[in-house]
């Protein structure tokens, strides 16, 4: 699990380091599903740092603004404390790296940014809709992302992810799905 964290944070590095939107967009999926099936709030967070960071490589005002390069270059040596953090097992220091990320993106998004919500709000939202379309009640999905539940809810009746969700399921079609992604279905 933790060997698996640490390669999955050494992909969104490398990811974010090259500006591959594409690949942050992928794991950011990745991640948020791991964490749906195994309630793991650390791969959660991961999710939404990936999501924040995709989010920021994509406006252009923020990467061509002066502010960019040592914002990144911080990004940049926090990842590289989370990835030692958690190959050493230290959940604690992997999570406050985690933390800085998420400081200097707020920081950042604050300073420049066009939008009344802020790209971390937007990234809990996001990724908590995700959660909610994978299967978990609107309360699990906050729980998991941190994100409010009044704005969930909000976000998730203002988007189209209840058209997309089949009628609810079973529990038995809950525990299938999981055997599916952990492969052990039959």
């Amino acid at each position: 699990m933790l060997s698996d964290l640490a390669s999955k944070t050494s992909v969104l590095r490398s990811a974010f380091n090259k500006k591959d939107t594409s690949r942050l967009g992928k794991l950011t999926y990745d991640l948020i599903k791991e964490a749906v099936f195994s309630s793991d709030k650390i791969a959660a967070k991961l999710s939404l740092v990936s999501y924040a960071l995709k989010k920021l490589l994509s406006k252009r005002h923020i990467i061509e603004s002066e502010n960019w390069p040592s914002v990144k270059q911080e990004i940049l040596i926090n990842l590289d404390s989370a990835i030692e953090a958690i190959r050493f097992g230290n959940i604690k220091n992997f999570d406050k790296s985690l933390k800085k990320i998420m400081d200097h993106t707020l920081a950042l998004d604050k300073k420049i940014g066009n939008y009344v919500i802020n790209l971390m709000e937007k990234s809990r939202l996001k990724q908590a809709s995700t959660a909610y379309a994978l299967g978990l009640s609107l309360s699990q999905a906050a729980d998991l992302t941190d994100a409010d539940k009044l704005e969930l809810q909000s976000y998730i009746g203002v988007t189209r992810i209840h058209d997309e969700q089949p009628g609810e399921m079973k529990i038995i079609e809950r525990m299938n799905k999981l055997k599916n992604y952990l492969g052990e279905a039959n």
